[in-house]
């Protein structure tokens, strides 16, 4: 990520102002369908570990019940630890940690690794190898494609 995006994005936008945006295009609803139904037709095992990369200020838990996540390690995590904070609010159960997607902090496997707009603001590449390198069994990528203009 361009280091002048990254430090926008780690201590610069609010979650609030975020929140803001999101919910005017209706974004965090959709993000919220687009995993439900993703972990319906492909759901992990009980107790494996789901990983929310980019989980920002977690919007989507709004829309999503409690029970739909409980079967699983729910982890989440962020480059920013405001976001990360408000998130905590959201989803009480989330083990959360704050990590730049192209430098991990995390270690280990993950069985289910989602990724919900944020390969469009980094080196898609990189983050698509980042994510392979958790080795997890299936990936679940949101992204969207704005039109010219």
């Amino acid at each position: 990520m361009h280091s002048t995006l990254r430090d926008a994005w780690k201590n610069q936008v609010l979650a609030s102002d975020y929140e803001a945006h999101m919910a005017a295009i209706g974004q965090a609803r959709a993000n919220a369908e687009h995993l439900r139904e993703m972990l319906s037709r492909f759901p992990p095992p009980v107790g494996a570990m789901v990983w929310l990369a980019g989980a920002g200020p977690g919007q989507m838990f709004e829309y999503l019940p409690e029970e739909l996540l409980s079967p699983w390690r729910l982890v989440c995590s962020d480059i920013s630890e405001r976001f990360l904070g408000v998130l905590r609010t959201r989803c009480r159960r989330a083990e959360c940690v704050v990590e730049d997607l192209l430098q991990p902090a995390l270690a280990g496997e993950c069985h289910t690794a989602v990724v919900v707009l944020v390969l469009e603001h980094i080196d898609w590449r990189r983050g698509v190898e980042a994510l392979a390198a958790r080795r997890p069994k299936q990936i679940f990528v949101v992204i969207q494609e704005n039109p010219e203009g």
